[in-house]
């Protein structure tokens, strides 16, 4: 789940308009008045008045006329469209004007709109505004209601074009979509009437598949529907002769995660790696993802030399695709840095992930708050960290209800690190209180953190529940050397209590993680 929900993370911001600094703002702003002043053609100035159109949209959040700057612009260019013939301008032009009463709320209007175009246009334009409402690939905004109207609206009208493969495609989404809310009886029977337009193997079917296993929410229970999706995949690529190497290799990637989170470690690393093979071959621009899992499962394993490896090879991909926030995969490498002793490394690492959120959008995983002041606090700097904590906390975006559980887990750090327990406590029984409400995934380190806790401020009573409760966290929840140390632990307190047999038996596990970890880190998160 880790690393699904950073997946979604990082392609979405791959999407998303960064903040753009106001003198290049006004730097695009002026190159494109210049484009409209020098337009040698009609048709060249229909594109500069949409260009134009396009900046009022990026620039909509610091710019209080947005709108109206955008039907200005874009009636302009609608108009001189059609009174030349530019069909595609004018298609342009519409579609600016469609999507920005999407984003503005103005529903009506924008089904006004959609009549003065196409079916075929009409029926692409209402699929892409349902996946903005449903799609957290592609936003935050998320409301299933206007996903399902819009969704709605495509099939009917791809029904009335009569055409098998818009109807089909029409269901397909729809399928996808009950996935994305979790309800799999109906994708079911909605990829059943899409693969029925077909008489053998298409490729889009086993596309659909995919997207439906991916799509679905990434919990225990839904692990068995996610396979069988991803199966049925396989089986239709199987019959296409493995043609679509792209797909296939992100189909690889996904049901290693099934392995990787169900214990199967050895055959999720093989899927893993037969996924990289296959997206170099495709030469896929995303493929920055499939380094950024081997980092995520070599990290938990314990490889820290490969998993640092990794993370600089996703780095470079990244940098290669044109990614705009890079945070990840600096955090990723100052992680490995840092669980290898080397401290001062790791925090320039960490340094250059919050520079790069800086000058984008500022979007950041809550965990790179806690890795920065638990370096600092490494390095002698527990005051500097609490109050780098504290600014970090306000500057930046952590958008999921998650995050909260390490910003307050800093804290935490930050407060023993100072030698006030009472403080520190505080922020760790805030973690344990909202773990309910997040993924097991997220929620799996509140154990380790309040037993390492107390058992570091001597509370061995209360530390030895939440140790065992640790214990019996799903393997791949947490970082091998986490299991290490609880073990460890367990051993001193149990040893104490004269408590020999179980005592032996946490030092075995201790002793048996050590020795199979290649780099042993100085702790687990």
């Amino acid at each position: 789940m880790r690393f699904v929900l950073l997946i979604l993370l990082l392609i979405a911001q791959s999407f998303l308009v960064p903040v753009v600094a106001q003198q290049e703002a006004e730097r695009r702003l002026n190159r494109t008045l210049d484009k409209l002043s020098n337009a040698p053609t009609d048709s060249a100035k229909v594109m500069a008045l949409c260009e134009m159109t396009g900046y009022y949209y990026a620039n909509r959040q610091a710019v209080s006329h947005w709108m109206d700057s955008v039907m200005k612009y874009s009636s302009q260019a609608l108009d001189l469209s059609r009174k030349t013939g530019f069909s595609y301008g004018a298609w342009y032009a519409l579609w600016q004007q469609m999507t920005s009463n999407i984003v503005y709320g103005n529903h009506k209007k924008t089904m006004s709109l959609l009549t003065q175009v196409a079916d075929s246009q009409a029926i692409n334009a209402l699929w892409e505004w349902a996946k903005y409402y449903s799609d957290p690939i592609y936003s935050f905004r998320i409301n299933y209601d206007s996903a399902f109207y819009f969704n709605d609206q495509a099939r009917i009208l791809s029904e009335k074009t009569q055409k098998p493969s818009l109807i089909s495609l029409s269901y397909n989404r729809l399928a996808v979509l009950n996935c994305w809310k979790g309800d799999t009886t109906a994708a079911l029977k909605q990829a059943a009437i899409a693969a029925s337009y077909y008489k053998k193997p298409e490729d889009v079917i086993a596309v659909m598949w995919y997207n439906m296993g991916i799509s679905v929410p990434f919990e225990e229970k839904y692990y068995p529907f996610k396979l069988a999706c991803y199966e049925r995949s396989m089986n239709m690529h199987r019959q296409l002769n493995f043609s679509n190497k792209l797909n296939l290799g992100r189909l690889y990637m996904s049901m290693g995660d099934i392995d990787d989170y169900t214990g199967n470690t050895d055959e999720a690393e093989r899927k893993f790696l037969e996924a990289e093979r296959l997206l170099k071959e495709a030469r896929d621009k995303q493929i920055y993802l499939i380094h950024l899992r081997l980092h995520d499962f070599y990290f938990y394993k314990g490889n820290h030399n490969k998993a640092v490896y990794s993370a600089f090879e996703g780095l470079k991909s990244a940098e290669a695709s044109g990614l705009n926030n890079l945070h990840q995969f600096y955090l990723y490498i100052g992680n490995s840095y840092l669980d290898m002793g080397q401290v001062t490394k790791s925090i320039e690492y960490y340094e250059k992930a919050f520079a790069s959120a800086r000058k984008t959008d500022k979007r950041i995983n809550g965990v790179l708050i806690k890795r920065m002041a638990k370096a600092m606090v490494a390095n002698g700097q527990a005051v500097a960290a609490l109050d780098f904590v504290r600014k970090a906390n306000h500057e930046f975006i952590t958008p999921y209800l998650r995050d909260s559980i390490t910003k307050w887990e800093a804290f935490g750090i930050c407060y023993v690190a100072l030698k006030q327990y009472d403080e520190a406590e505080k922020y760790f029984l805030r973690m344990e209180k909202l773990a309910p409400s997040v993924d097991k995934m997220f929620a799996a380190i509140v154990p380790y953190v309040l037993g390492k806790f107390y058992y570091e401020t001597q509370r061995y009573d209360k530390a030895s529940p939440y140790l065992l409760r640790g214990l019996q966290t799903p393997k791949g929840f947490l970082p091998q050397i986490a299991f290490s140390e609880m073990s460890l632990m367990m051993y001193r307190i149990d040893s104490s209590r004269h408590q020999y047999e179980s005592a032996l038996e946490h030092f075995r596990r201790h002793k048996t993680i050590e020795d199979s970890v290649s780099t042993v880190p100085k702790s687990a998160r």
